[in-house]
């Protein structure tokens, strides 16, 4: 089956909760499907599919707790400039708590990186990322890797950041599981 980007990150997505209870998927109007990746999993998997106000660091602070209970929390931040609002957590907790204390902190942390969104949507920050010891970073060009690399960060038990790109997508509301 061919899949554009957004599906693949659709079907990564469905896959992951389907064959693990302990993914969660926190977001900002995921229930609403805002970028077409999310339709129908609040309706599959219910209260594993949480939305949550514009406060990603407190967001980060609630995946980095759950992780620690042992979920595999994806945080889906909308747009890659709210990380800046979640970057204490994200360096100084959840990058540290595997070379601290050799605890498993299972998050990926989803955002998108686009141009032409105003000056508050639109920067790419992924490099600035990479350097962080303890964080990994992906940043998927086609559908081939959007799915591969989303599963994989799901699977991982360090924090992954995943960097979509938004000008792949289109209006998949439609699609079915």
């Amino acid at each position: 089956m061919i899949l554009t980007y957004g599906e693949a990150i659709r079907e990564a997505l469905y896959l992951e909760m389907k064959e693990d209870s302990s993914v969660v998927l926190f977001g900002e109007d995921i229930r609403y499907n805002l970028y077409g990746y999310t339709g129908g999993l609040y309706e599959k998997f219910g209260d594993r599919v949480i939305d949550v106000p514009l406060m990603e660091n407190t967001i980060m602070g609630m995946a980095i707790g759950a992780s620690l209970r042992g979920l595999r929390p994806i945080v889906d931040l909308t747009v890659a400039n709210f990380l800046y609002t979640a970057m204490d957590q994200i360096v100084n907790v959840a990058s540290k708590l595997q070379t601290m204390y050799d605890y498993d902190v299972p998050i990926t942390i989803m955002c998108a990186e686009m141009d032409g969104m105003g000056e508050q949507h639109s920067d790419h920050p992924h490099e600035m990322f990479r350097m962080i010891q303890g964080l990994r970073v992906v940043t998927p060009t086609s559908p081939q890797e959007a799915y591969g690399m989303l599963r994989d960060a799901i699977k991982d038990n360090d924090p992954v950041i995943y960097f979509s790109d938004r000008s792949k997508f289109y209006d998949e509301e439609n699609v079915e599981l």
